[in-house]
This record gives structure tokens, C-alpha cells and sequence, in this order.
């Protein structure tokens, strides 16, 4: 019994994890990578992102 309750539980989780997957805001938009070679905090604005 504990089994068949155990398994219930991970299918329904797993449904409702691909659901908030699917309707992410992250979803859509533009998507920029940068490389940094050094630690710390960095400032990104506009003027950086034309070079």
C-alpha cells in the first residue's frame, strides 16, 4: 500500500513540475551570454551590449 501511495505521489509531482516548465516566462525573448575572466560584481547597460 505504501508503495502504490508513494508512486501516485511522484507521478503527480512530476505532472505539476512540466507544468510550471511549460509556462515559464523565461520562455520566450532574448537570451545574451557573456564571459567574465575575473570575480566580482559587474554593471551591464545598454551601451556595453552595442559593442
Amino acid at each position: 500500500m505504501k508503495r502504490y501511495f508513494l508512486l501516485i505521489l511522484i507521478l503527480l509531482l512530476a505532472q505539476h513540475t512540466t507544468s510550471q516548465v511549460n509556462n515559464s516566462v523565461l520562455a520566450v525573448g532574448d537570451w545574451y551570454k557573456f564571459s567574465v575572466d575575473t570575480t566580482g560584481v559587474f554593471k551591464i547597460d545598454k551601451n556595453y551590449c552595442k559593442k
